[in-house]
C-alpha cells in the first residue's frame, strides 16, 4: 500500500532574526517553534514517520521534549534546503509511489484540517500539491521610475494569483528525489520543493489554505504567530 512520510528540514539558521539560536528554536505559547509545526504531522495518522534533518552542529534538538519520540528521526541537513530535503529523502528510502510531505520548521501555525484537505485531495494524484494562501488584495506591477519612486505600470488579476507558497508540500517520493536531484547537479537554487518539480516538467497543484498559516521570519511574526495558536485551540 502507498504510504505517507514527513520531512521537516530544520538546518537553517534564520539570520533575519538576529537571534542567538535559529529561529525554530525560539519558544512561544511553551514550545519551540519547531515543535508547534510538527504537532500536526504527528497528529495526523495518514504520517507514518517523520524525518527532520539538523544542521551537525545543532545544539538545541536534544532538549526538546519530542526527540525520543518514535516516529520520529533526524538526519544531517545540508547548506541549503534542498540539500537537507534530499539528505532526508535519502533515510527515508521510500517505495517511489510513496507520498512526500515536506514542511517548514518555522510554519507552526498549520491546521489540522489543511493537512488533511491536502493529502485527501492530493492522494490520487500523479505527481502532487501543494498548500497555497489566497491572496485578497490587488496586486500591481511596478517600475522603478527614480531610485526612491516606484510606478505602476499593471493591474494583476488576482484570481489567478496566490500570496505565498505555504507547506507542507505534497509529492511522489522518486519524482522528488530526482528533480532535487538535477536541481542540485544543476547548482540551481530552489527555493521550495514546487520549484524543483517546475523544474523538473511536472504540473504542480494548488490546495487552498488557512492565511494563518504563516512562515516564522521576521521578530514580528511571533506576535502573529501567539495569536493564531491561541484562536486554533478554540
Amino acid at each position: 500500500m502507498t504510504a505517507c512520510w514527513g520531512i521537516v528540514p530544520a538546518a537553517g539558521g534564520g539570520q533575519r532574526m538576529k537571534e542567538v539560536q535559529p529561529k525554530q528554536y525560539l519558544k512561544i505559547a511553551n514550545k519551540y517553534i519547531i515543535e508547534h509545526s510538527i504537532a500536526p504531522l504527528l497528529q495526523c495518522p495518514a504520517v507514518e514517520r517523520i524525518v527532520v534533518a539538523l544542521s551537525a552542529d545543532d545544539g538545541y534538538w536534544q532538549n526538546l521534549s519530542i526527540k525520543n519520540n518514535p516516529r520520529i528521526e533526524t538526519c544531517q541537513g545540508g547548506a541549503n534546503r534542498a540539500q537537507s530535503v534530499y539528505n532526508a529523502l535519502m533515510r527515508l528510502q521510500a517505495d517511489a509511489r510513496d507520498w512526500v510531505l515536506v514542511h517548514d520548521a518555522v510554519r507552526p501555525c498549520l491546521h489540522r484540517y489543511d493537512l488533511e484537505q491536502l493529502i485527501k485531495s492530493t492522494w490520487d494524484d500523479a505527481v502532487g500539491a501543494i498548500l497555497a494562501i489566497a491572496i485578497n488584495d490587488s496586486i500591481k506591477r511596478v517600475r522603478r521610475a527614480t531610485k526612491d519612486e516606484l510606478c505602476v505600470i499593471d493591474t494583476l488579476l488576482r484570481d489567478d494569483l496566490w500570496m505565498r507558497a505555504a507547506t507542507p508540500q505534497m509529492f511522489r517520493y522518486q519524482l522528488l528525489c530526482d528533480a532535487l536531484k538535477q536541481a542540485l547537479d544543476d547548482t540551481i537554487e530552489v527555493d521550495d520543493e514546487a520549484l524543483a518539480m517546475q523544474r523538473a516538467g511536472h504540473e504542480v497543484k494548488v490546495v487552498i489554505g488557512d492565511y494563518r498559516n504563516i512562515k516564522v521570519t521576521y521578530s514580528q511574526d511571533l506576535i502573529y504567530v501567539g495569536r493564531y495558536l491561541d484562536e486554533m485551540k478554540q
